[in-house]
C-alpha cells in the first residue's frame, strides 16, 4: 500500500489509539494509521487534545 498525506479537521478527531508500531486516528472521515508516537502528536498539537487514558 502506497502512503499518502490526508489533511483533516481537527474538530472531526475523535480519537487516538495506539496499534503496534503506528497510531490509529479515529476521525469522522474514517480511520487512519500515523506513523507518529502518542507522545509526539500530543506534542504536536498541545492543549488542543487531552490524553484521557493510557495502556
Amino acid at each position: 500500500m502506497r502512503a499518502r498525506a490526508v489533511f483533516l479537521e481537527l474538530e472531526g478527531l475523535l480519537a487516538f489509539q495506539a496499534s503496534e508500531r503506528l497510531t490509529r486516528l479515529h476521525h469522522l472521515e474514517g480511520m487512519f494509521d500515523v506513523d507518529l508516537s502518542l507522545n509526539a502528536l500530543a506534542a504536536a498539537l498541545g492543549e488542543r487534545v487531552m490524553r484521557v487514558h493510557r495502556n
